[in-house]
């Protein structure tokens, strides 16, 4: 019988369309100007920063061409990903720049490539940091006479414009044969349409009105309106249907300029990858917030020393992060999870392979949704023989992850005491001088040995056995839910759920606790 997936989760990647050639870059930015001229006069700016990020293959394609996107659409689909959001640039008076890729596929029906439309609804300014303001000459163009160029003084190339109901109704009738085609990515028969700033749209409920009511005229049901939301606790406007929250699987930014001076930047980006933001964000009103996960960052290609680098992205951490919001998103009820990038190269984002990390991301989000199908299985749905493999394959998921996750600490641990640190010289530190810990399985068992001869006084041990359980321990044990005797600090040994135990210990009365698994990760960052 066939196998019911539950709430098939559908895993969207942004997709630049700027890797041909277009005469509004030809002439701002030189003959022949595409994403890969930046990427291939990148510079390594500080040491360990990797540059020029290169395509696996020397694969510098060409969007205009149709085997190019054949690739693109077979690699999707033999990794996992459901589909592409194309990011879509119209400006005032229905001005369209790097449009073909998207109407050569509108002519390529033979492309098997799910896509919809983000709308980057912004101008266009000469901005770039390799590009120089009163100054005649940038990095990829060394013939540029910025007098001579007509356009605004204020350095806007293309001035982003909003109009009137009829240049509403304009944009709708070239969007309608992409919402009509049967590749078209669509929520409850509804196109799916993104608009990159949802904010900067002074008509915005006028015109996703109008857009509702061309929609059901041409047959649609309406359209699914999403807006991108870096700010979490940014409103989200009434007319969108949903929001995209974007974060990250690590908040570690450098500014480039300033690191060669020894130091981070003090402004935090955390708040764009903050993944505990991001396991609690209904809004109110039940409409759904789907999230974003960025591969990497880099902008570097673009910006120069202006730019910022996220330090120490990895495709292991990628996939870990995506098992854990495709877990969250399905438990949610959420249809899409967006990826970003695809082939953001002159950002540092992109799944396609590169010489550095080769299919590395591409495979991490085949594992991420292999997995997912197989916890997503609906076991109702399925014979009894059928059940008992689909239990025995998710408890045999979770125990190969949970050990993984122990590899990982264990290691972290082994390189702290390797360079001299300890659990010990942490608490100490931290005014800690008797602790006591919650857990004596095996880690509760290396921490207390970590401690010995530190000069950490262990007071008690707190285990859910018990002292008929727990024989071994060189000190009092006592269950979870009895009287505990005053302690400077308890330490948490536990790797799963062990914010919840925190929190309950807190509850308790019991002010300072620690994390075995916080603390080895803090060790981790400092080292990275």
């Amino acid at each position: 019988m066939e196998k019911v997936i539950k709430n098939k989760l559908r895993t969207l990647a942004f997709y630049l369309p700027q890797f041909h050639a277009v005469d509004i870059n030809d002439k701002w930015y030189g003959l022949g100007y595409t994403e890969w001229t930046a990427v291939k006069n990148a510079k390594s700016l500080y040491p360990g920063h990797y540059q020029p990020d290169e395509p696996l293959n020397d694969n510098y394609y060409d969007l205009l061409k149709k085997d190019t996107m054949v690739w693109q659409a077979n690699l999707a689909k033999q990794y996992g990903v459901s589909g592409f959001c194309f990011y879509h640039y119209y400006f005032k008076d229905g001005r369209k720049v790097l449009e073909k890729p998207a109407e050569n596929l509108l002519q390529w029906q033979d492309i098997d490539m799910p896509f919809c439309f983000d709308w980057a609804n912004e101008s266009w300014a000469r901005k770039w940091g390799k590009f120089k303001p009163g100054v005649s000459v940038n990095v990829w163009n060394k013939v540029v006479d910025l007098d001579a160029v007509q356009g605004p003084k204020e350095e806007i190339i293309l001035e982003q414009a909003y109009g009137e109901a009829d240049d509403w109704q304009k944009h709708f009738a070239y969007l309608l044969p992409f919402f009509q085609d049967k590749r078209y990515i669509k929520k409850d028969g509804k196109p799916v349409f993104i608009f990159h700033r949802p904010e900067e749209i002074p008509c915005l409920q006028e015109m996703t009105d109008l857009w509702n009511d061309l929609a059901k005229q041409a047959g649609l049901p309406g359209v699914f309106f999403i807006g991108t939301m870096l700010n979490p606790y940014t409103p989200c406007p009434v007319c969108l249907d949903a929001r995209i929250l974007h974060f990250h699987h690590t908040a570690q930014y450098f500014v480039t300029d300033r690191s060669q001076q020894g130091g981070l930047p003090s402004d935090d980006y955390g708040l764009l990858c903050d993944a505990a933001v991001a396991y609690n964000t209904d809004l109110a009103d039940g409409r759904p917030s789907f999230y974003c996960i960025g591969t990497g960052f880099d902008n570097t290609p673009r910006w120069g020393t202006k730019g910022y680098v996220i330090t120490d992205p990895s495709a292991k951490k990628f996939c870990s992060t995506l098992k854990k919001m495709m877990g969250i998103s399905n438990d949610r009820g959420l249809e899409f999870l967006f990826l970003n990038a695809w082939n953001e190269w002159g950002e540092g984002m992109h799944l396609e392979p590169s010489k550095k990390d080769g299919f590395a991301y591409l495979e991490a989000v085949k594992e991420a949704t292999d997995e997912n199908n197989i916890h997503a299985l609906v076991p109702e749905q399925l014979s009894e023989h059928e059940q008992y493999c689909h239990k025995l394959l998710t408890d045999f998921g979770s125990a190969l992850q949970g050990q993984r996750d122990l590899a990982e600490i264990m290691s972290v641990w082994l390189h702290m005491l390797c360079r001299g640190h300890s659990i010990g010289k942490y608490l100490l530190q931290h005014d800690c001088h008797n602790v006591a810990i919650y857990g004596y399985g095996n880690m509760g068992h290396h921490l207390a040995a970590d401690l010995e001869g530190s000069g950490i006084g262990l007071n008690y041990v707190i285990d859910r056995r018990g002292t008929d359980g727990v024989w071994d321990a060189p000190c009092q044990v006592y269950g979870i839910d009895a009287d505990l005797p005053k302690t400077d600090a308890v330490i948490v040994s536990v790797l799963n759920g062990w914010k919840e135990l925190e929190n309950s210990l807190h509850e308790r009365g019991i002010v300072k606790t620690f994390s075995l698994v916080e603390i080895l990760m803090e060790f981790k960052g400092k080292i990275a």
